[in-house]
Parts: C-alpha cells; sequence; structure tokens
C-alpha cells in the first residue's frame, strides 16, 4: 500500500508494536498522528493517512470495521441501497467515467 511506502519510518517507530490486518496498522498511524506535537510523523505521512482515512469513510465497505462489525445490520437495515451500490463500477463507485 501507498500509505505503508509513504509512512515507513512512522510503522517502524510509534507502531512497531502492532501488527498488521484488519485495518489495526492504519488506526495506529492515525491515532498517532492526531496526538499534539507528534514529531515523530512527516507531514507526508500525515497526508497520506488522512487521505486515506477520508477515502475510506465515503463508502463502509472500505472500513473493514463498520464492514465486519456491522454487516448483519446492514443487510437488514439498508438491503436496498446495499443491492443498489453493489451493482456499480469502481468508476461510479469513485464519481468518474460512467457516474451520473
Amino acid at each position: 500500500l501507498d500509505v505503508l511506502k509513504t509512512c515507513s519510518q512512522e510503522v517502524a517507530g510509534v507502531c512497531k508494536d502492532i501488527r498488521f490486518g484488519e485495518a489495526r496498522m492504519l488506526k495506529c498511524l492515525w491515532d498517532e498522528s492526531l496526538k499534539p506535537n507528534s514529531g515523530s510523523f512527516s507531514q507526508d505521512c500525515k497526508e497520506k493517512v488522512q487521505a486515506v482515512v477520508a477515502h475510506s469513510v465515503q463508502d463502509y465497505r472500505l472500513d473493514f470495521r463498520i464492514h465486519s462489525r456491522c454487516e448483519k445490520d446492514i443487510d437488514a437495515l439498508c438491503a436496498e441501497e446495499r443491492a443498489r451500490v453493489d451493482r456499480l463500477s469502481i468508476a461510479e463507485l469513485l464519481g468518474g467515467e460512467g457516474s451520473s
């Protein structure tokens, strides 16, 4: 992932004890980047983490925690919307070519 390349020093530093998977590393990077005086974080890493998080909150399927922990609720409460969105192409989902 691009964020891991950009944040390699931060991953090896403040997040070194965090296991990969289930968005744990991204959560660590996010939490640590928000701390005041987080001098161990480069501006490039902060910006990359913010961009990845901002993008993931636009679609619940990109947020591991919401997708995995709320799947039954999503199916029960939002079945029609889920079916509609699941038929969209990647370009349509991201607002690109073929989107309305």
